[in-house]
Parts: C-alpha cells; structure tokens; sequence
C-alpha cells in the first residue's frame, strides 16, 4: 500500500510528464510546418537562382563585367597618376567642369559640332581656294555668320587672355596699372662679371661704387618694381599692404591678413614667394578660398600684398 508521500510523487510526475508530452507535441507542429515551409519555397528559391544566374550571364555577354573592370583599370591609372593636390583642385572645380560640360553638351552646340566635323571628314573633297576664292565666298550668308561668329569667339577668347594676370574689374585694373605698373623702360644694370680682386681703394673713391638703380615706382614712400613688387621687403609694413589693397579697391578682411602672414611666414622659411598649390596646402586658406579672394593669379597678388618677389613659375 503507497504511503501518502509516494501518492503526491506520483502525481508530480505524472503532472510533468504530462508537460513534456504537450511540449514534444509543440515540437513535432513546428517542425511539420518548417517542413512543409520549405518543401513550398524550395522550387521558387531553385526558379530565382536560375533567373538570377540567367541575368548574371546576360550582363556578362552584354559586357557589362567587361566594362567595369576597364572602369576599374581607368580609376587605377587617375590614382596612380595624379596626387591629392590635383584630386583636391579637381574637386574645388567640379562644379565650374560640369556647368561647361552642361554648356557644351547643349543640342544647339552638338549640331554645330557635328556639322564642324562632317566638314572635317569631307576635308579630301574641298576645292582649295586662295585669296580671290576666298573673298568670293565671303558673299555666302552662311559663310558671313560663321565668320562673325569666329569673331565673337575669338573676341571672348582675347578678352579673358588679356584679363589673366589682372584683378577683376575695369576700373580696379586702370586704378592699380596706373599706380603699380606703368611700362616704361628703365636703366638696368649690366649682368655681373667675376673679375680678380681689386686692391682696396681709398675711403673717398669707395663713394661712387654704392649708387644703384633708382627704384621704378615709388608709392606711399615705398619702393616698388615695375611690376608692382616691394624692392625690398624687410620694408614691409601693415600700412603699406593697406595702402596697395585700397590701390586695388580691396578692402581687407581677416582672411587677407590670415593670408599674408601666411605667405610671409613661408617666405621666411623657403626663401620663395609660395605658389597656389602650397597656399592652398599649407595655408588657412583653401584654393577655392583663394581664387574667390583673387580669381586671377592669386599668388602674385597674395606676394604683392605681403611686400614679397614674385613667386616662381608666375607670368
């Protein structure tokens, strides 16, 4: 006969193992719908991976693999061949490089391009003219607008030669090349001979050897070159780099004067007026900074304005 205690063991078990069967029940459900699961999805995963091997093959004959990989040898050779300072001014332009590309690519300038090109092919089929021929085909309509419209191109195009190397702005430039820069010749001293050295000559004739060449500009005191550079730039002054700003019509911001301390401090150090590309470098002044400070030759007004020579390399 069980004792009371062996009753309530009994009946703990068999409450458990009623849980059990429950959960192996759960088990056996969930597994039979994974099964069926992917019974249902195994011929769709089998009909997209031969769609998907399909297409892969499709754009392989098309070339498309073939293509990415000579994009990827195009990418290699742009990286191989140009350093970050290029990459950097290619970035500093890339809006300017797109609004041309945007222009050219214009329908009315394709067609033209392409008529300028059918010419071209058909060049072996032309009758040479020469001069009388040439003024007799200036009666043609379509000749005399295509001549004028040379004209205005080369217009624009002289234009724009001519304004390099120059502030922006007309009356700026009459103001600065009047003060600065006028071409007038002067006397230049001969180029330096080595000769043996002479014997010391006595204190009264030394006098004569210490005269020099007359600076060409004098402006606010200062002695300027011809081409509107400090002579001597250890006479370099905040007040004269005022002075040549206001000459410019410039009025000077911290950015300028960032600039210029900038570019003396470098000189200090290089003995060379720096270029564009180490302004931009090394300065607190990025490039696309310093061509909205100075959109033509910024590194020779950045030198003019810190009383230094003209950098090298700069017309």
């Amino acid at each position: 006969m069980n004792t009371p205690n062996e009753s309530v063991d009994l009946a703990a078990i068999a409450a458990q193992l009623d849980r059990i069967d429950r959960r192996l029940d759960q088990i056996e459900r969930r597994q039979r719908v994974a099964a069926e699961l992917i019974e249902e999805m195994t011929p769709i995963a089998t009909k997209m991976m031969g769609v998907g091997g399909e297409q892969l093959t499709d754009l392989e004959n098309r070339g498309y693999f073939a293509f990415a990989k000579q994009m990827m040898r195009i990418v290699d050779n742009v990286v191989t061949a140009y350093d970050e300072d290029d990459l950097k001014q290619l970035g500093d332009n890339v809006v300017r490089i797109v609004d041309t590309v945007k222009n050219v690519t214009q329908p009315d300038i394709l067609a033209i391009a392409n008529e300028a090109t059918n010419a071209i092919h058909d060049a072996d089929g032309a009758e040479p003219k020469g001069m009388m021929g040439m003024l007799t085909s200036t009666r043609d309509k379509d000749v005399k607008k295509g001549m004028a419209v040379m004209i205005q191109v080369l217009k624009h195009v002289g234009r724009a030669a001519s304004s390099m190397g120059k502030p922006v702005g007309s009356a700026r430039q009459r103001r600065l090349a009047a003060t600065l820069a006028p071409r007038r010749e002067v006397p230049r001293l001969p180029a330096a001979v080595p000769q043996a050295p002479a014997r010391p000559a006595p204190a009264a004739a030394a006098a004569p050897a210490a005269a020099a060449a007359p600076p060409t500009v004098t402006v606010g005191g200062f002695a300027m070159t011809d081409e509107g550079f400090l002579v001597d730039h250890t006479t370099w002054t905040e007040d004269f780099a005022t002075q040549l700003a206001a000459q410019m019509n410039l009025e000077l911001t911290e950015q300028h004067w960032a600039l210029i301390r900038f570019v003396r401090e470098d000189y200090a150090a290089s003995g060379t007026s720096p270029n564009v590309r180490r302004i931009g470098k090394s300065s607190p002044v990025s490039t696309k900074e310093l061509y909205a400070m100075f959109p033509a030759a910024p590194a020779i007004y950045a030198a003019r304005l810190a009383g230094l020579p003209k950098p090298a390399g700069c017309i």
